[in-house]
């Protein structure tokens, strides 16, 4: 049985990438973070919710969407739905994706 993962052992595979950015943008004392964040579970909503009537529900905790409930988890927030960042052959998400930020709130 695999066991639950410690402190020193993150949950999620990413945390590896998001606790680094978040101590280099502190080192530096730069003010935010920006990045484009992939909508995972955007295809099966779509026929019934516009991309960012979903990000709302994710949010919200209405649906669950792994990349977002990420990030927002993170720290991170969501700005809004940039449409057509992705390639369009991006089959989760339909080309959409989430602009977020990450505010450094010791600047």
């Amino acid at each position: 049985m695999r066991q639950p993962p410690t402190k020193a052992q993150p949950r999620h595979p990413a945390t590896r990438f998001t606790r680094p950015r978040r101590s280099l943008c502190q080192a530096w004392n730069l003010k935010r973070i920006i990045a484009g964040g992939h909508a995972c579970q955007l295809r099966p909503a779509y026929s019934k919710l516009t991309p960012g009537d979903y990000a709302k529900r994710v949010i919200w905790g209405e649906l669950y969407d792994p990349a977002l409930r990420f990030q927002l988890d993170e720290g991170f927030d969501f700005c809004c739905i940039l449409p057509g960042y992705l390639p369009t052959n991006s089959e989760e998400s339909l080309g959409n994706a989430s602009l977020i930020v990450w505010l450094n709130r010791g600047v």
